[in-house]
Parts: C-alpha cells; sequence; structure tokens
C-alpha cells in the first residue's frame, strides 16, 4: 500500500520517484528506476535503486495530509529531492548525476493497493 510522485519520468522503465508507503511499515522511499532501451512496463520490472528511506508515521485512514515533494538541480549536475508530509519537512535527499543519465520530463503520480483521493498540483518550473 503506497502512494506516491513520479518526479522526473521518461517512461515507466525510467523515472525518480517518491513513495510513502503505508504497509508492512510506513516509510518514505526515494525511488531510481533505470532500463535504457526500454519503455515498457511488461519489459522492465527491475532496475531500481534505492537511495534512501526514512521511516514517517502519520498515516490515518479517513484522514486527510499533505505531500509536497521536489526535486531540483544543484551544482554540477546534481539533484536534491525535498518531501515535506503535513508541512513538516521529512527529509533531502542528494542525488548523483550518474544515477540520473538521461532521466528528465514530467511528473506524475502512482499508487499501489489502495483507494486515494487527491488533488494534484504542479509547479510550472
Amino acid at each position: 500500500h503506497q502512494i506516491g510522485f513520479k518526479l522526473l519520468s521518461i517512461d515507466p522503465c525510467n523515472l525518480l520517484y517518491v513513495m510513502w508507503r503505508i504497509l508492512p511499515k510506513e516509510e518514505f522511499v526515494v525511488l531510481i528506476k533505470r532500463n535504457l532501451g526500454k519503455s515498457q512496463s511488461k519489459d522492465c520490472p527491475s532496475g531500481y535503486t534505492t537511495v534512501s528511506r526514512h521511516p514517517f508515521q502519520a498515516f490515518r485512514i479517513d484522514e486527510t495530509h499533505e505531500l509536497l515533494t521536489q526535486v531540483r538541480e544543484i551544482d554540477g549536475g546534481e539533484f536534491v529531492v525535498s518531501v515535506w508530509a503535513d508541512w513538516q519537512e521529512v527529509l533531502q535527499v542528494p542525488i548523483k548525476s550518474v544515477l540520473l543519465p538521461s532521466i528528465q520530463g514530467t511528473p506524475g503520480i502512482r499508487t499501489d493497493n489502495g483507494r486515494y483521493n487527491f488533488r494534484y498540483f504542479v509547479s510550472p518550473t
């Protein structure tokens, strides 16, 4: 059971995302999935690199939560992923540029094994 944001996404095989896992334990996970040359989910069941895990317990069924994520480029082409939950900064994770070659693209949402109601906003910058 999880919900998350695709921060940079070329396709389902090549992306950077943050997941708020609810079960089996609550945590935020920053992941990169790289399968260069592949673009269909059925062709890339692997290729995950876990960049960071951070325990975070706040989830209650039928409660509203605010989740904000940001990825920004810093010096030397490296990146920083920031996550806030319910307006509390949860983590900042630096990511080496070698982990993200050619992963650019649009943001999106991913959910697994749950029913979620959400509003989704993307900054134009």
